[in-house]
């Protein structure tokens, strides 16, 4: 392994021999990372698709509240105005 002038060889050495350590027990750490950054990335996107779909399902409530809106005024102006719909 390549050392740098001004390293800790001596906490270099300790981290390799921890992981010869745990890849001889069956942990590989390299492993474990990359499985818990692949949950956090599902994780993210699930949460995206629930957020996209409740903006849609807002937008399309909102738009139906202001359908239903804009039929009550006007059957309010034509109901007043003596005009028949």
């Amino acid at each position: 392994m390549p050392v740098r002038p001004g390293r800790n060889v001596a906490m270099i050495i300790e981290v390799a021999a921890r992981n010869f350590r745990q890849k001889v027990l069956g942990y590989n750490a390299a492993y474990e990372l990359n499985e818990r950054i692949k949950r956090h990335i599902e994780i993210n996107r699930n949460k995206k698709k629930i957020i996209k779909s409740e903006t849609i399902s807002n937008i399309l409530f909102i738009g139906k509240n202001i359908s239903i809106l804009v039929d009550f005024i006007f059957n309010v102006y034509y109901t007043y105005s003596g005009m028949k719909v």
